[in-house]
């Protein structure tokens, strides 16, 4: 028999639910002051998220976000508080990082200048977040995003006339975009979860099928930048490259990782697949980064830089995966 509301335990009950639903509710919109009630651990963002300006701070954060989400229980409270700039790479990245957990139970707020706040919510990644005091204005720019295991063209082809349609990217910069998109996609999907021995699947990538892709272009003021991820082994702990250094008989860390992806871009570790309709691996990427996008940049394995220089370095913080970044249609730097 059902139960009215007069009995004691019915009354109990429904009592409980009320507590679990407000404290839901406070997890997911209060926090603006420091996140108490978000039952997980806080994760603080730096002032400046940007891959490849701010490394060392961008890379903690994700870092310890990313670990958070690959743990047994993983509920974390991201504090976006402080955040004055933010790039569409960071966003990626992110986004990469929730995409590729099992289970995601993500909270936060956003940050106190209103307008990085209209970007992150215009991203999506970030809707259910407490949001700031005031009324957001309309983001400055438009992005699109996409993500995949396979090389899929179709997606390269629409985020190419997303850019075309929102920037003045030129048919040279569109074209040689969209080979880079096909070249980093194939990349992915046959190395980026290959480990050094013998090519072997990496367990902690992706057991049983290719690792991702994660892509994104952003534009604003006629300008398109691209960054395509993935949260792979990176080019340096890759199979070919491994397989290259085995055959000289010395590790990476005597070698130097940036002479190291200075030759992978080279083409002395021949990471190239020659499959059809890609661009020939990475040494054309390094002549397209030289010829017609100059501002093409590359994070892997702890190791960034210019690709058309090859002026690369190490970072300070590690990184497990790689990510490439250009601009298009014209040489300003992102907001």
């Amino acid at each position: 028999m059902k139960r009215s509301w007069t009995h004691p335990d019915f009354r109990r009950a429904q009592a409980i639910r009320r507590k679990r639903a407000e404290r839901r509710y406070k997890i997911r919109t209060s926090g603006f002051g420091g996140g108490s009630g978000t039952s997980g651990p806080t994760i603080v963002a730096p002032p400046v998220l940007s891959v490849f300006d701010e490394p060392k701070d961008t890379l903690t954060f994700c870092n310890a976000f990313r670990a958070r989400l690959s743990g047994r229980h993983p509920r974390v409270f991201l504090d976006l508080r402080r955040v004055v700039r933010v790039s569409s790479d960071a966003l990626l990245l992110m986004r990469a990082i929730m995409k590729n957990a099992l289970t995601v139970n993500v909270g936060g707020n956003m940050p106190e200048k209103l307008d990085v706040a209209a970007k992150l919510k215009a991203s999506g990644f970030f809707t259910g977040f407490a949001k700031p005091p005031g009324q957001l204005p309309d983001p400055v720019g438009m992005m699109r995003d996409s993500f995949e295991r396979l090389v899929i063209n179709t997606k390269a082809e629409a985020m190419v006339d997303f850019a075309r349609d929102h920037a003045s990217l030129n048919s040279a910069e569109a074209s040689v975009s969209y080979q880079t998109l096909m070249e980093v996609m194939s990349n992915t999907h046959h190395h980026a979860n290959r480990s050094a021995e013998a090519g072997k699947l990496d367990p902690d990538v992706a057991p049983s099928q290719p690792a991702r892709w994660f892509a994104m272009v952003y534009c604003e003021d006629g300008v398109a930048y691209f960054t395509i991820a993935d949260l792979g082994v990176g080019i340096l702990n890759s199979y070919p490259a491994r397989r290259f250094l085995s055959k000289l008989g010395i590790g990476v860390g005597a070698y130097g990782s940036a002479r190291l992806l200075t030759d992978a871009f080279t083409g002395e570790v021949g990471s190239s697949t020659e499959l059809p309709g890609r661009g020939r691996g990475l040494p054309k990427m390094l002549n397209d980064a030289k010829t017609t996008l100059p501002t093409m940049r590359v994070l892997t394995s702890s190791t960034t830089g210019e690709i058309a220089s090859l002026a690369f370095r190490r970072v300070p913080e590690g990184f497990h995966g790689t990510i490439f970044r250009w601009s298009a249609g014209g040489r300003r730097s992102e907001s």
